[in-house]
């Protein structure tokens, strides 16, 4: 029996729970397994008017089904916060094993400040030169013009750099990047100015008015 026909027959509209109590008992079998209900007009008639009590015992069957999936569902709730738990320890005791060989490696490599790498000029010397009012942030035009003025560089060759980089190096001669900071060009005066550059394939700093090279 489709529930559409049992709704049409008893103008009841159960939900799904009950509507699967009802089948069940539709098609019970006597113990000699023929059909309990001659057919589908006389069971509707019967629950519809609660016969014998067949619809409230019924209605007890599906109290008792939704419970039981109540209970189910709550033990598995209950399972998976345990489960979740012991994950989230695991994953506690991994990154704790991690963190330890991460310690241990970095010992290992005996990492030191790498000179003239990046920069040969200490990032606090160079927010001096920021702060004073004596000094200019120069455009790449002007910074080319006081390199060529100073060493001799041809202009057209000169790239301004306006990022660098502070370096360690480990005891295998790996290196890896520490900070990375803006470096505009500075000019205050022939001995308080900072220029950062390539030129045909080789790289400056002008400090103070020295030229100082470096490598990345």
């Amino acid at each position: 029996m489709l529930q559409a026909e049992f709704e049409t027959l008893t103008e009841i509209y159960p939900d799904r729970i009950l509507y699967e109590c009802i089948e069940h008992e539709y098609y019970r079998k006597t113990e000699d397994g023929k059909d309990f209900w001659p057919d589908k007009h006389s069971f509707c008639h019967a629950y519809k008017f609660n016969e014998d009590g067949i619809a409230r015992h019924i209605q007890s069957a599906a109290n008792e089904a939704i419970w039981r999936r109540e209970e189910a569902h709550r033990r598995m709730m209950q399972e998976s916060a345990v489960h979740i738990e012991a994950l989230y320890k695991e994953l506690h005791d991994r990154e704790a094993y991690c963190k330890m060989l991460e310690e241990k490696l970095e010992a290992e490599q005996e990492w030191t400040p790498a000179k003239h790498t990046g920069t040969n000029l200490d990032q606090s010397v160079y927010e001096d030169y920021l702060a004073s009012a004596a000094s200019e942030v120069l455009s790449d035009y002007l910074a080319k013009e006081k390199l060529s003025a100073f060493f001799g560089f041809d202009t057209d060759r000169i790239e301004i750099v306006r990022e660098v980089s502070t370096y360690e190096r480990n005891r295998h001669g790996k290196l890896r990047v520490v900070d990375t900071f803006r470096r505009d060009p500075i000019y205050g005066a022939s001995d308080w100015n900072y220029i950062c550059f390539d030129c045909a394939g080789n790289q400056w700093e002008m400090i103070d008015g020295e030229l100082v090279p470096y490598e990345d």
